[in-house]
């Protein structure tokens, strides 16, 4: 075989090898945005389902009954009504978009002292969606690092690793959306 034919195809492999290269890191880049998502999602019931503080005992049993009665630790869809939930102090405050939602959630929990309600307006799975949109759409030009939500202030929150901070938060004027730059927050 001539030295010309072995360098074209040496050229050729080569090309191969680095499309099959480049197609990885898109595909694990694309997969990352979700494992953050559900590594997030993890830490936020890591934080919550910990050792409890002292008081806490009582609000922690809720939340654990809450989330497996609703599934999330097996399937992470939530009720359209729900909120979500957060201790403070002693207390297990569950966030829900409707008074009617509060007698089914105390069905299911009992009469726990440890256990309060507050009405939100936006649900966390309409927040999540509608993060994860803005975040789908926008996060190769802004360079959108992840996204998770803020339940106690019933918004959602995106980071970011580019300085764009300002076109972003004219784009999300409105929307119930922060955005901050990751080297600024780390997610509660």
């Amino acid at each position: 075989m001539s030295k010309n034919k072995v360098l074209k195809y040496g050229i050729v492999v080569f090309i191969i090898i680095a499309a099959i290269i480049s197609m990885i890191l898109i595909i694990n880049g694309q997969s990352n945005a979700e494992d953050r998502k559900t590594v997030e999602f993890a830490e936020h019931q890591s934080e919550l389902s910990g050792e409890a503080v002292a008081g806490q005992e009582k609000a922690l049993e809720a939340h654990e009954l809450l989330c497996k009665t609703m599934n999330i630790y097996n399937v992470g869809v939530f009720p359209e009504d729900f909120g979500g939930d957060y201790i403070e102090e002693e207390k297990l405050i569950i966030c829900v978009t409707e008074e009617s939602a509060i007698q089914r959630y105390q069905k299911v929990l009992g009469d726990n002292p440890a256990v309060e309600f507050r009405i939100v307006k936006r649900s966390y799975k309409e927040i999540q969606q509608m993060i994860k949109e803005f975040y789908d759409k926008y996060k190769y030009e802004y360079e959108l690092y992840s996204y998770y939500v803020d339940v106690k202030n019933n918004r959602g929150v995106i980071t970011t690793l580019g300085n764009d901070i300002n076109d972003i938060e004219k784009l999300l004027f409105g929307t119930g959306i922060d955005i901050v730059h990751g080297d600024e927050v780390i997610p509660q």
